[in-house]
């Protein structure tokens, strides 16, 4: 099961791309692992990544603590949607199987847009449980963006982890 994470989050991390000095953003950071893989692709950069559960944090903490004390990683406990991270913009934000992104998000995706920079790129990453469709998300996920006001760059799937990404750009 550790290396089936492993092996996800090496597939996120080469689609994000990381540079060095990007500002980067992480909705529900669960127990740290992107934040982490993300953080040690950072110089000048920084991930700031929020979840809104207290253990999800804690763990999240404790794993990327080096990170946190060298001001690369910064983690958030709140929701999203209550957050106040309107003094920031993103160069990528990005979230990993976060239930709220095929529900009705047009809140969330209308503060995701609010806080990218010029240019920046919304990544929304899925792995459906076993026996999901791949494709049924991609269509869910694609008409919210679109309804939004996004457009969508490309779908990027991997047959092997069952997984797709979605890149947008707000219009």
């Amino acid at each position: 099961m550790a290396r089936q994470a492993e092996k996800r989050f090496e597939w996120a991390v080469s689609i994000l791309a990381p540079q060095p000095s990007d500002r980067i953003l992480e909705i529900g950071c669960g127990r740290g692992g992107m934040t982490d893989a993300v953080a040690s692709q950072l110089e000048s950069g920084e991930i700031i990544a929020i979840d809104r559960s207290p253990k999800m944090i804690d763990a999240a903490t404790e794993r990327n603590a080096a990170y946190i004390s060298a001001g690369t990683a910064t983690l958030i406990l709140e929701d999203f949607a209550d957050s106040a991270l309107t003094e920031h913009t993103f160069d990528k934000i990005f979230v990993f199987n976060l239930n709220v992104f095929w529900m009705d998000p047009r809140d969330e995706l209308s503060k995701v847009a609010s806080l990218l920079s010029d240019g920046g790129r919304f990544y929304i990453f899925h792995i459906p449980p076993p026996g999901g469709d791949t494709a049924e998300y991609d269509t869910a996920f694609r008409t919210s963006l679109e309804k939004s006001g996004f457009e969508v760059l490309q779908p990027t799937f991997d047959g092997e982890l069952n997984a797709v990404c979605l890149i947008a750009t707000p219009r």
